[in-house]
């Protein structure tokens, strides 16, 4: 009996767990490609380039509003399944704006104290720097 060609994402879970990612990174290459796919009506990706991958990402920072890391998330799955499943180079240039950053620096630290004196010991200062930023992938 004929063996039937697999399918697209059977073929992805394979090259994923021939190359001994994690179940998590599995389950979340599959779930954006899956997105990817149906946010273009079904077409399969071979038929589809740089300009549907800037056309999806930028749906996903404009309409559903997703963080950075979350674009940069389905940026990569979608271009592991061009590279290493469908062995297709793509001429991606994606135009990236950043929206807001803002950085703040909050002072920290650790202080030792004599618990009958209150006499500080010692004290060890740090910084710790956040950066807030959002990324908004733009249509050429």
């Amino acid at each position: 009996m004929e063996q039937r060609p697999k399918k697209l994402l059977e073929q992805m879970q394979d090259v994923i767990r021939l190359k001994h990612y994690s179940y998590q990174t599995e389950k979340t290459y599959i779930y954006w490609i899956r997105r990817y796919i149906l946010f273009h009506n079904k077409r399969h990706p071979k038929d589809m380039g740089s300009k549907e991958i800037e056309e999806f990402l930028t749906h996903l920072a404009v309409n559903e509003n997703v963080a950075a890391s979350t674009q940069n998330q389905a940026l990569h799955a979608v271009l592991f399944l061009y590279k290493k499943v469908l062995k297709q180079d793509l001429d991606l240039k994606v135009d990236a704006v950043y929206d807001w950053i803002w950085q703040f620096v909050f002072p920290s630290g650790s202080i030792s104290q004599d618990p009958r004196s209150g006499e500080v010991l010692f004290e060890k200062p740090c910084y710790v720097v956040t950066t807030f930023m959002k990324v908004v992938y733009k249509k050429r």
